[in-house]
């Protein structure tokens, strides 16, 4: 991971999205990601290099996103009984690619799908093979939709 000021100021301009861990945003902006202004702090710190959308996965306290428009929330986590948080970073990733529209409108609904699979990546041991089917999210995040519709833009210390 490069160091504060180490992204490339051409791959920045060319980047639509960042996706960084709360400790990989530290390493960039020199920012800690530990309340919900120093989220929007360093969801800025990205907006000046161009980029126009930020979401910081922060673990066991959910996601953090914000747009370039200033629109912004926090996905809270599912819980589940943690056992290997190997592939969980991936897994939300991937996860949230396979339903993102490309205008990116649909971000919170794509985020939540993958907080769904994330929460079955972690309860499983391993890399890939705790990965789970579509249709495994599917059954996760329709039983745990109050836990989206009741979430409030605050984090949650673990």
């Amino acid at each position: 991971m490069p160091e504060k000021g180490g992204l490339p100021e051409e791959l920045l301009q060319n980047t639509d999205m960042i996706t960084p861990n709360e400790h990989e945003t530290y390493l960039l902006t020199g920012i800690q990601a530990d309340n919900f202004d120093n989220l929007i702090r360093n969801a800025n710190y990205y907006f000046n290099d161009g980029i126009k959308q930020v979401i910081i996965t922060l673990g066991a306290r959910g996601s953090f996103y914000m747009n370039a428009n200033g629109e912004n929330g926090i996905v809270p986590i599912i819980d589940s009984k943690v056992v290997d948080t190997t592939a969980a970073g991936d897994t939300f990733i991937g996860a949230m690619a396979t339903r993102l529209n490309h205008d990116m409108s649909n971000l919170k609904e794509s985020m939540e799908y993958a907080t769904a699979a994330s929460s079955i990546t972690v309860s499983r041991n391993g890399a890939q093979p705790s990965i789970p089917s579509e249709s495994e999210v599917l059954v996760v995040l329709g039983r745990n939709m109050e836990v989206f519709n009741n979430a409030k833009n605050q984090l949650v210390k673990h």
